[in-house]
């Protein structure tokens, strides 16, 4: 390779000069990811080559905070984009090899030949590139992990609309199979939706349910408690015959304070004339 150098080069500098080299360098480096990391430039919503200039000259400057802080910047970016984990290790190892090439070259001009010296300098570089690294996959994980928190939240309210009707009447659709935790984000959302909404009254209908256990009963109870202290009457709407088979084969019973009626169709017509 054709250098530039001139004795009064720092590492940095000498990068600086050989820019075009040094990516030239890393691309063929990190031939295994060639055609995703063409893929990436062709998008150019991450600048690969600048943020490899980036963190090799915050390595050379021994700036680690900044280092640390522009990881975290990049593994959000890296994660909103969806960029695969894998091609960030591989392309984080492409840097390290060219890192070395550079340095490699950049000491042999200098004249630095002392071991003790290459090697607390190689300690140091490969450190504060496993920061970056280490950083990175926190950061990225991080974000990766709160969108999927947001999204399950985002389908568990979806999964339990309560639609308006009426300035004081809503219906609960409750479909599908129940279990501890969705009862507890049901409850959750309902008693918010009542204290929000003002709710006079609350159909819940039951006609997309077919089995309850005991203790689900029981949690369905206490949201049934729930809106019923806040002022909301509720009233119980499609329970299916295998449904009430088992209610009434059961020890367990529906709270008192809850009303019963065949359809949705028949509350509504109640309770919308009435309110």
């Amino acid at each position: 390779m054709l250098f530039t150098f001139d004795a009064s080069m720092t590492l940095q500098s000498f990068l600086d000069a050989n820019k075009q080299l040094f990516e030239q360098t890393l691309l063929a480096e990190a031939e295994e990811i060639r055609s995703d990391i063409r893929h990436i430039l062709q998008k150019g919503q991450i600048d690969l080559l600048y943020s490899a200039q980036q963190v090799l000259a915050y390595t050379c400057e021994g700036e680690q905070e900044r280092l640390r802080a522009f990881a975290d910047q990049e593994g959000k970016a890296w994660a909103v984009d969806t960029i695969d984990l894998s091609f960030q290790l591989e392309w984080v190892h492409a840097l390290r090899r060219t890192a070395w090439i550079f340095i490699e070259a950049y000491e042999t001009r200098k004249g630095v030949t002392e071991a003790i010296s290459f090697f607390r300098q190689e300690r140091e570089i490969n450190d504060c590139l496993d920061l970056f690294l280490n950083t990175f996959v926190s950061s990225y994980t991080a974000y990766k992990e709160a969108l999927l928190q947001e999204q399950e939240a985002l389908i568990e309210t979806l999964s339990a609309p309560i639609i308006p009707v009426h300035a004081s009447v809503s219906i609960l659709p409750v479909t599908g199979n129940m279990e501890a935790q969705r009862m507890t984000t049901l409850k959750d959302h309902v008693l918010q939706a009542v204290g929000e909404q003002k709710l006079r009254v609350l159909i819940m209908d039951l006609s997309g349910v077919e089995y309850l256990s005991p203790a689900l009963v029981e949690m369905f109870n206490g949201i049934i408690n729930g809106i019923s202290l806040m002022g909301c009457k509720p009233i119980m709407t499609g329970i299916r015959p295998k449904l009430a088979v088992e209610l009434t084969a059961s020890s367990t019973a529906w709270n008192s304070n809850v009303q019963t009626i065949g359809t949705l169709q028949q509350a509504l017509q109640e309770y919308l004339h009435e309110y």
